[in-house]
């Protein structure tokens, strides 16, 4: 290396020094730029669960979960009733009408009142349970319980806060339950190493003896209209006995559909 490229390289070494200063300028912020307000959230981007419907977390042994509570006072009306007559409704029509003996003696107190909502209808270990709704009786009302999955992780914390929730009563009632509610929930506990209480806790399942208690002549009709006019026939003679609907032949005129039933059922 001759005595030229030395200096050369020493010049070059002075003007990138001298020039260091300018280039660290460029990293270095002012009080007020830090302070600078975030930018503004893009209305397209999806929002959190949490700041869409007011909820709080549930800590169980597996974790959190999300839970969305609401409570309705015993005179919250429900069509020509109030919440408050439920509290002490006796189960005994009901033990007949599921062909469910130990439902004898218990009152709608003594239930949790279940509905699910899953990501598809197969009982396969690919379906989730992302939404389970909770209703439960209380002497002040009635108290309505969701549990929501936010992520599949959290899964065991979710089962694990239903199950301290139906540990509070005796029996289930569900709409199509002993089909599809608990089935799927029990392999959903079985898949988390979780033993589940669904299987032995008598359940009433409401449209499990829709075409045996009429004879066939309804078995077609959609649901919501099954149930209006299982409704009527109820609120006409108090009780809904299994059988007590069957007709000795098919062509029995249906029975009038109250109004506000009617409505609901042309509009389901």
């Amino acid at each position: 290396m001759t005595e030229g490229d030395l200096r050369e390289r020493l010049a070059r070494m002075q003007r990138l020094r001298a020039a260091m200063p300018r280039r660290l300028a460029r990293f270095e912020r002012a009080p007020s730029e830090m302070e600078a307000t975030p930018p503004a959230r893009d209305p397209a981007a999806p929002r959190p669960l949490e700041a869409l419907i007011p909820g709080m977390e549930a800590e169980t042994a597996h974790g959190a979960c999300y839970l969305i509570g609401e409570r309705f006072s015993a005179d919250h009306p429900h069509g020509h009733l109030t919440l408050g007559s439920l509290a002490g409704q006796s189960l005994e029509p009901a033990a007949r009408f599921a062909s469910e003996p130990r439902l004898a003696g218990l009152t709608a107190a003594d239930c949790a009142f279940l509905d699910t909502e899953t990501t598809g209808l197969s009982l396969g270990t690919g379906t989730l349970v992302f939404l389970v709704g909770v209703g439960l009786v209380t002497e002040v009302g009635v108290e309505v319980r969701q549990f929501f999955l936010r992520d599949p992780g959290e899964e065991p914390a979710m089962l694990a806060a239903l199950e301290a929730t139906l540990a509070e009563r005796a029996a289930l009632v569900t709409f199509n339950g002993r089909s599809f509610d608990v089935p799927m929930l029990s392999g959903r506990y079985l898949m988390n190493r979780m033993r589940p209480r669904l299987e032995p806790c008598p359940t009433w399942t409401f449209c499990i003896r829709r075409g045996g208690c009429t004879g066939g002549a309804w078995g077609r009709a959609r649901s919501a209209t099954w149930s209006a006019r299982c409704w009527a026939c109820a609120a006409r003679r108090r009780t809904c006995p299994a059988g007590s609907f069957r007709s000795s032949t098919k062509t029995t005129s249906t029975p009038a559909t109250p109004p506000r039933s009617r409505a609901w059922s042309t509009t389901t």
